[in-house]
């Protein structure tokens, strides 16, 4: 047995339990020679058994010691540069996070780094003056991990690879384990004594490797969690297994019959299946962040005085010109600056129609030139992309935990004790019946076994999960997992009017004159007052001129104020722009009654010039695709429907009575939308409040749910807790119905996780489920609830 636990011992990693591919790390600890896989294991094995009180200190020492060069002397006067994200491998628990960072964080020209437990990623702030990227790769792999692109898929399916290795040996090894129990079992070896001695021998041998070479990582997990006082279900499984194991060889040793190898190994194999299965869920689950990781590209095409240069897509710079021929992929996010093109947008806001890009038109990474040749400039590089942004969105929302995660957190917690409460009653019960030891071991051990801690801790996640990764495939971006449930909380739906259920693109529809000035002066002066805004009326008003930015004069004094206009001095003349309310509060003497009712559908711009009322500009926004739809299937849940805009009443009631809408609030300025809202939640009432996420950002921030009806431009913005990525209105229901799904699936499955130990912990407890089975139903009950959860994506 001892040559046995030392081939064992070398032959896999102390303290991660992987293989040793390599000439393996000896390193004595507690006068014991222990050997590692790499440097950064025995490190993280060392500090675990470390008595110093300042850890982080011991880890800088350790780690410099090691290193070949000493940390930079500049860290004072670093300034952050760059940003950049790398997929990193070797990261096996949480003891590599710090040990990864201080690497990291003592190489020259880093300012900070951090490591993703859960993505497996490190994020780096550095000053490019200083840093070495390659002596940083260098000194990382000495200690046993590797920087990997980001995008790359090629970590994951090395892990798959390693584990279904695992498995495979694992069954291999159990199934023998298992047939050589067959002559128990039927009774054919009583009268072969030798023989049967000799199985139970091999039996020991196979089960010892199965246990405590492919198995160990449960072990030592539950050891490591057990030394900080943490029980979880590798506790349960690693107790009722080693239970077995230990009872066996006692047995053994005694010269009795009653081993239980077979239990013990089929439990790990069991397991290991059940792990693999998830795992497998969990990687098809995310297949919307897989595809959108694997939509970068590597290089980029540098335009510089005339000459193209192909470099690598992390030396792009922002205000690099970057030229994008067709059919290619274009690499970062920018402005066109010269030429025109058809962009397929579609992995970005899920249009399957290319838009027409010319230019001072935004591009975004990842999506396609269809036909044209243009040359951009970079405007955003790197993490600051919108797909980067996206992709961080998701996967932070993924992570968090919402009400019912940490409901369920707090329930497991209490779960494993009471487990282990029900095992040793289960044991002393049989004990004072008078039971046989080993009937007294096995019903003690199905209890532990069959017992399920993993489905509760995966009820939750694993429906938030899939749910988030569907939502991500329609263009929906939660900024939390709380915000599914809360969904079903929203008592009132309040909407903005203007590129929210209009499409925010206006026209002109008729300018009516009332003065003698002259109609192309007039528009010239307007179009340049109005080229010095960024509201969409004042881009239909340049765009009708026909004069470009360059051909307009400049303004002196310009002045934005907010939900009325814009007013500013051109070439002497003072000119104003803007609704009803700024033209009265400007005292502007007028002739004619602006009062006027008519043309209700239309949208009215006042332009005086000098203190003199010149003209009316009527403009007109079409209603968007799908909302009535929307309303229809908000009102048939019973919510409340609002419109809430800074446009006037006219105009407003048209166009909601053309939607369905009852309730309007027109000529409302920011603050005054905040103020409503207030009013709202002040009578106890739950509201949402959906707008372009740019002028609305006040009242999205204060409403319960802020939801944007944006694009991928603003699909950061801090304002809305949930955005589309395109401005499709007509998703409004899905929202809701995705939110009621998963709700549904989330109440199912800790239902399920429940009842599944409510039945079978009993049934345990009685001697009903013997321990193999046990761990069979145990893994089956994880494997539910992961199935059910993934039953949402086909769902809508």
């Amino acid at each position: 047995m001892e040559k046995l636990e030392t081939k064992v011992s070398s032959s896999v990693c102390y303290h991660c339990s992987l293989p040793i591919v390599s000439k393996p790390v000896v390193n004595n600890i507690n006068n014991e020679n222990r050997f590692f896989c790499c440097l950064g294991c025995s490190i993280a094995n060392q500090l675990i058994n470390s008595l110093e009180v300042d850890k982080d200190k011991e880890l800088e020492n350790l780690i410099k010691d090691k290193l070949d060069t000493n940390p930079s002397n500049h860290k004072n006067n670093l300034v952050i540069t760059d940003n950049v994200t790398f997929k990193i491998r070797g990261v096996t628990c949480s003891s590599c996070g710090p040990i990864v960072e201080k690497i990291t964080s003592m190489q020259s020209g880093v300012i900070n780094s951090r490591v993703n437990l859960i993505s497996e990623r490190i994020k780096i702030s550095y000053d490019k003056n200083y840093f070495d990227f390659e002596k940083l790769n260098k000194s990382l792999k000495k200690f046993g991990y590797t920087l990997m692109d980001k995008n790359s898929l090629e970590d994951s399916e090395y892990l798959s690879e390693n584990y279904l290795l695992r498995l495979g040996m694992v069954w291999f090894l159990s199934m023998n384990i298992m047939a050589l129990s067959l002559g128990f079992y039927y009774g054919q070896l009583e009268n072969y004594p030798d023989i049967m001695s000799w199985v139970i021998y091999v039996q020991a041998f196979l089960s010892t490797i199965v246990i405590f070479g492919l198995g160990f990582p449960f072990i030592k997990n539950a050891f490591f969690k057990g030394l900080k006082l943490q029980l979880s279900m590798e506790t349960l499984i690693s107790f009722g297994t080693l239970t077995s194991y230990f009872y066996s060889l006692w047995s053994m040793f005694n010269n009795r019959t009653d081993v239980y190898f077979d239990t013990a190994s089929m439990i790990i194999a069991f397991v290991l299946v059940g792990k693999f299965l998830e795992n497998s869920s969990k990687s098809k689950a995310s297949q919307t962040i897989k595809k959108l990781l694997g939509l970068g590209v590597k290089t980029a095409t540098l335009i510089n005085d005339g000459i193209e240069k192909s470099i690598d897509i992390e030396d792009v710079k922002v205000n690099d010109f970057i030229l994008v021929k067709a059919g290619e992929k274009i690499p970062v996010d920018g402005i066109i600056i010269e030429g025109n093109s058809h962009i397929d947008e579609s992995m970005l806001t899920g249009e399957s129609v290319p838009v027409s890009k010319d230019i001072k038109d935004k591009v975004f990474g990842a999506t396609i030139n269809q036909d044209g040749r243009f040359i951009f400039k970079a405007t955003e590089i790197g993490d600051d992309t919108a797909l980067s942004k996206i992709i961080d969105l998701v996967e932070k929302a993924q992570n968090e935990k919402n009400e019912s995660q940490k409901l369920a957190d707090k329930l497991s917690a209490w779960f494993i004790p009471i487990v282990f409460l029900l095992s040793a009653i289960t044991g002393l019960f049989w004990y004072y019946q008078g039971a046989e030891t080993n009937i007294v071991i096995l019903n003690t051990v199905a209890v532990l076994v069959v017992a399920c801690p993993c489905a509760l801790g995966l009820a939750v996640p694993m429906t938030t999960f899939v749910t988030l990764d569907k939502a991500a495939e329609m263009g929906i971006i939660f900024k939390n997992s709380g915000l599914i449930e809360d969904l079903e909380k929203i008592d009132i739906v309040v909407f903005d009017k203007t590129g929210t259920i209009t499409e925010g693109k206006m026209s002109v529809s008729q300018i009516k004159m009332l003065s003698s000035f002259d109609d192309k002066e007039f528009i010239y002066l307007l179009a340049s007052l109005e080229n010095y805004s960024e509201h969409h009326i004042a881009k239909s008003i340049v765009q009708y001129s026909g004069f470009s930015s360059d051909q307009l004069a400049k303004i002196i004094d310009f002045r934005l104020t907010k939900g009325m206009g814009v007013e500013g001095i051109i070439n002497g003349n003072y000119i104003i722009a803007g609704n009803q309310r700024l033209i009265n509060e400007r005292k502007i003497q007028f002739s004619e009654n602006i009062n006027d009712k008519t043309d209700n559908s239309l949208t009215k711009i006042f332009v005086a010039i000098n203190g003199k009322l010149i003209a009316e500009v009527y403009l007109k926004d079409q209603i968007k695709v799908g909302i009535k739809e929307s309303i229809v299937s908000l009102k048939q849940r019973g919510l409340e429907i609002y419109m809430l805009t800074g446009d006037n009443e006219n105009t407003a009631l048209s166009i909601a009575k053309e939607i369905g809408i009852q309730n309007v609030i027109a000529n409302q300025l920011p603050q005054n939308k905040i103020d409503f809202i207030i009013q709202l939640q002040k009578q106890n009432k739950s509201v949402m409040m959906i707008g372009d996420g740019i002028n609305d950002a006040p009242a999205l921030v204060q409403s319960q749910i802020g939801l944007s009806i944006s694009n991928a431009t603003d699909i950061s913005t801090e304002a809305a807790d949930i955005s589309f990525i395109k401005s499709d209105i007509d998703k409004l229901p899905l929202l809701f119905q995705l939110s009621d799904l998963s709700n549904k699936t989330l109440k199912m499955n800790l239902w399920w996780a429940f009842l599944y130990n409510f039945i079978t912990i009993p049934l345990a407890m009685t001697g009903l489920l013997k321990p193999v089975v046990a761990a069979a139903a145990m893994a089956i009950s994880s494997l539910i609830i992961v199935n059910n959860s993934l039953r949402l994506r086909r769902k809508i």
